[in-house]
């Protein structure tokens, strides 16, 4: 499903059913974006990059790159116990520069946290604890603040959409 509000459209993917390019959700993804607000970003389980112990999640490359070609801005993602935050990258891990999406793997409340593995080109935070991510999105702009259980600002930082 979708939501549009305050410029922006959020998708809410699956990445435990069919993910590929010819799938039915990767038509409907296609088809929503043409009428997507200027700003994008999608949510689903399982991480695309992440530098946790069993490394990155392949399943959802061919939705990484319709995102990334109409422009979207961020991924949210579950499914690994820990906190982590990436430069925007396209959907074959490379840095981006001049596009590319950034990506959030937020799996920080309910079960033990664990350590990451070797740190993934791209990852330009981790964290290990219990915390929530606030995210705030206005017109052409978000702004992120991760907080632990002790209200401590772990993480925080802003960046205007690339506007599609």
């Amino acid at each position: 499903y979708r939501i549009d509000q305050n410029g922006w459209t959020v998708f809410a993917l699956n990445s435990n059913i069919d993910a590929t390019a010819a799938s039915v959700q990767a038509q409907w993804l296609k088809q929503e974006l043409a009428t997507a607000q200027p700003c994008v970003a999608a949510a689903w389980h399982h991480a695309r990059f992440t530098s946790a112990p069993d490394g990155d999640n392949t399943k959802m490359t061919a939705m990484w790159d319709i995102l990334d070609q109409a422009k979207a801005d961020m991924v949210l993602q579950g499914h690994e116990h820990q906190y982590e935050r990436f430069a925007p990258m396209t959907a074959d891990g490379t840095l981006s520069a001049t596009g590319g999406m950034r990506s959030f793997v937020v799996g920080t409340g309910g079960a033990e946290t664990y350590a990451h593995a070797t740190v993934r080109a791209g990852s330009e935070k981790q964290l290990e604890t219990f915390g929530v991510m606030r995210l705030s999105l206005s017109a052409g702009h978000a702004k992120w603040r991760f907080i632990d259980v002790d209200n401590a600002v772990r993480d925080e930082g802003a960046f205007d959409c690339r506007k599609k």
